[in-house]
């Protein structure tokens, strides 16, 4: 799944959003391990083609081939806006090249791959996934643990997003 990041024209430069990037680094890992062959990402603004027609695509590729990662490890889905559109544009993608859904894993973050899976479903593939982004119990507890964290209201809107969403894909009929 996408929303990982996008590219900066001016210096070529991935910006990462929030603490998505390991939905791209966690399929690469697997890639580079040889365990996946190819790495579909569906939405992501680092290829989105735009209004006017434009994508920062090729920065992308640019970017993963001075990485190491060649670009026909890539495929490109394009158009996706919302997880339902990734669902719907990965499965032309996956039927094109004649890929069953089973021979895919999904990668997104924990508090996503419900309604990822969902949605995935609700089109008739039924991938195996990968959480990633998962939230781990402090090692300790000391003084500092009961400071007011301004994260915690980052994590209270990524929370409140999905339960949103999933109240909204349910009414739509999505999942």
């Amino acid at each position: 799944m996408g929303g990982f990041a996008s590219m900066n024209v001016q210096t070529g430069q991935m910006r990462y959003e929030q603490d998505r990037a390991d939905r791209l680094w966690e399929a690469i890992r697997l890639w580079k391990k040889g365990q996946i062959g190819n790495i579909l990402i569906t939405g992501d603004p680092t290829s989105i083609l735009q209004e006017d027609g434009t994508s920062t695509r090729d920065l992308f590729l640019n970017y993963m081939e001075e990485l190491g990662v060649p670009r026909t490890a890539f495929i490109l889905e394009q158009q996706a806006r919302n997880t339902r559109e990734n669902a719907k544009f990965t499965k032309e993608i996956l039927e094109a090249k004649q890929i069953a859904g089973k021979e895919c894993i999904l990668i997104t973050s924990a508090t996503h791959i419900r309604r990822s899976l969902k949605c995935f479903a609700k089109i008739g593939l039924h991938p195996d996934f990968l959480s990633v982004n998962t939230y781990d119990a402090p090692s300790n507890i000391n003084h500092r643990s009961f400071y007011p964290d301004w994260k915690a209201a980052v994590k209270w809107q990524e929370l409140l997003n999905e339960w949103i969403g999933d109240w909204a894909y349910t009414m739509m009929g999505y999942m």
